[in-house]
């Protein structure tokens, strides 16, 4: 039996799916990581290849800037440092250099200028005024260039040592400030014409003011009047202690011409009527330390400024340093005493004391440290700080302490005790003693103008701006850091 032929497919069949192979698989299930893996790959080859260009790039650009810079040099040792680029600009630079250099100096003069008002010298030796403000070395290439005016400044030497100059000098200085003192003498003890004594003896006394310092009037005089003939330097460090002294005794008198209560209206936008001044009224009330330089600084280190609390020992005790200064120069007149007076008087700009004098930090002031301990009303501190920078010698203030150890303690003095009376001090429950610390700035004669069209290395010759302190405009402040003599003391 003959076979029967197959059905025919039928054409919309479906197929059957084919089979795919298992890497294709795994490259579909992980198609994401291995997108990112080539990601990164490219990126790091473009990183590479960018990096390369820059690293070129880099050292081209650098040996241009290299060769720019050695150009800049090479025309800068040419033409100097300061030096312009051309002929026409450096005309321009030089005219305001010179106004601003003018403008500069007339300023300096003028403060010279405000202060030798008070920088006078005894009549008898007024030749002294001039060399007084002198850095040392000038002083005697001055002196030396001239045969007359040594021969003037020896004899006006003799006429200082042998004339009393110096007893007549401190005793005009003490006058204004009125202290305690027997009646009918003055503050060194000599008889005031015009004034009787008290009579039979009796306990009685002149002056609102105590003077309690280390160094009573005479002792201070004392410390200035040497044995042999002083040398001129040894002079000018008196009157330049004198004058500051003055500043800082008019400063104590200014106060004290009005009582407590004038100054409180005062204060408070006021304006008192006369009113008179006693005792018990007076804003200082007494004087516990005044000095300057070495002596100031002495005591300063010693007692810098640490709190200290009130022990029933302290009590009716003023403490720190105030009883006494360790510097002394001595009083025989000698090179070395000399020495020793001008090393480390005055201070620089980091409260440093100058060794050198003849390379000070300044040629346009002197920098001097001054100290002052008072038993006052206490109310009353912003007065005396504005009376101190408003001082003919100005006081920059750079500490304030305040001791509450002798506030409402009862004083009773025995009226016929001579002695206590002149220490007699009426306290009321707002006095406190209070420690002045600050800088009085000296300032020196400036060099006198070559011409009025003088050059810029002229004028830079009349030492403007030319001190040893290579950062002038950087100061600091508080108290010295260390005493006269000692290079480790209080550092």
């Amino acid at each position: 039996m003959a076979d029967k032929p197959a059905a025919a497919e039928k054409p919309d069949a479906p197929k059957p799916p084919k089979k795919k192979s298992p890497g294709m698989e795994k490259l579909a299930k992980n198609h994401f990581w291995i997108l990112a893996v080539l990601v990164i790959i490219v990126a790091a080859v473009v990183w590479y290849m960018g990096t390369g260009a820059l690293d070129v790039a880099y050292a081209k650009d650098q040996k241009t800037a290299e060769n720019a810079f050695t150009m800049a040099k090479r025309l800068r040792g040419m033409a100097g440092p300061n030096s312009p680029p051309n002929a026409r600009y450096a005309g321009k630079v030089d005219v305001v250099r010179r106004a601003l250099t003018d403008e500069v100096i007339k300023a300096w003069e003028e403060l010279y200028n405000r202060q030798t008002g008070i920088f006078t010298v005894n009549p008898k030796v007024e030749i002294f005024r001039d060399f007084v403000l002198m850095e040392p070395d000038d002083r005697k290439a001055m002196i030396d260039a001239s045969k007359n005016l040594q021969s003037n400044i020896t004899g006006a030497i003799q006429t200082y040592h042998n004339n009393q100059v110096l007893e007549e000098d401190f005793e005009k200085l003490f006058e204004p400030l009125n202290i305690r003192r027997p009646r009918g003498q003055n503050a060194f003890g000599k008889p005031v014409a015009g004034v009787a004594a008290a009579p039979g003896g009796a306990a009685a006394a002149d002056g609102i003011v105590v003077w309690r310092a280390p160094y009573d009037p005479t002792a201070l005089m004392q410390r200035y009047d040497t044995r042999t003939a002083p040398t001129l330097d040894r002079i000018a460090v008196t009157y330049e202690d004198i004058w500051t002294f003055r500043s800082l005794f008019g400063v104590i008198s200014k106060i004290n011409e009005k009582p407590i209560g004038s100054w409180l209206e005062v204060m408070e936008g006021k304006t008192p009527g006369p009113a008179p001044v006693d005792q018990a009224n007076v804003p200082i009330k007494r004087i516990d330390y005044c000095d300057l330089a070495q002596y100031a600084m002495a005591a300063a280190v010693a007692d810098a400024g640490n709190v200290s609390i009130q022990g029933a020992a302290d009590a009716g005790t003023t403490g720190g340093s105030d009883s006494g200064a360790v510097f002394n120069a001595g009083t025989e007149g000698t090179p070395a005493e000399d020495t020793r007076l001008l090393t480390d008087r005055y201070v620089d700009g980091r409260n440093t004391p100058v060794t050198d004098p003849s390379n000070p930090p300044y040629t346009e002031f002197r920098q001097m440290f001054v100290q002052l301990t008072v038993l006052m009303d206490q109310r009353l501190v912003p007065v005396l700080i504005a009376q101190c920078a408003n001082a003919p010698i100005p006081i920059e203030m750079r500490q304030v302490r305040i001791s509450l150890k002798e506030v409402d303690q009862i004083r009773r003095v025995n009226a016929e005790d001579a002695a206590a009376q002149v220490d007699k001090v009426e306290q009321s429950p707002h006095d406190a003693t209070v420690t002045l610390r600050g800088i009085v700035f000296i300032y020196t004669k400036s060099d006198p103008k070559m011409n009025s069209e003088e050059t810029v290395e002229a004028a830079a010759k009349r030492k403007l701006g030319r001190g040893a302190d290579p950062n002038p405009g950087e100061r600091d402040f508080g108290v010295p850091k260390r005493g006269a003599g000692s290079p480790t003391a209080g550092q």
